[in-house]
């Protein structure tokens, strides 16, 4: 897999951030086959808006990230009925590219779009949100325990 990162993250912190993210999912990834990962600056002073995608033909995910994230930021997961809270730019990272992975798995492995339904649709959106909140949650917890025991 070819990492394209054009943001000021240092790439080892990014290789840790987006190892974790495909860790998280069963059998820590197996069967997902991605040619790219490419990260990259929002515009100047934006948050909101489209954050990343998935392309299923050319295997590839697409993060767009803030150039600075506001501490305590929510973003409304409305398919899974929660809010997740970001703090840090890599916690963005990791929420948005767990995001784009577990529907690399539910493309891939899964096979979950054979059958495109509406409500189909709105599970893999679900389960989606719900694998990047999980994900974001662990990633939170093992810093916060790192960081304890120094």
């Amino acid at each position: 897999m070819i990492i394209n990162n054009t943001t000021d993250m240092p790439m080892p912190l990014v290789r840790i951030a987006l190892r974790h993210a495909l860790d998280c999912l069963p059998d820590k990834g197996a069967g997902i086959e991605l040619e790219s990962v490419t990260i990259r600056n929002k515009m100047e002073g934006k948050v909101s808006g489209q954050w990343g995608w998935y392309k299923p033909q050319s295997k590839q995910i697409v993060v767009i990230v803030p150039r600075e994230m506001p501490h305590g930021y929510k973003i409304h997961l409305k398919h899974a009925r929660q809010y997740l809270t970001i703090n840090t730019r890599v916690e963005f990272l990791i929420a948005v590219v767990a995001h784009e992975m577990k529907h690399a798995h539910q493309w891939q492995v899964m096979k979950t779009w054979t059958v495109d339904t509406r409500s189909n649709r709105w599970y893999r959106e679900r389960d989606a949100e719900q694998y990047e909140s999980d994900t974001t949650i662990q990633w939170m917890n093992m810093i916060q325990k790192v960081a304890s025991s120094s």
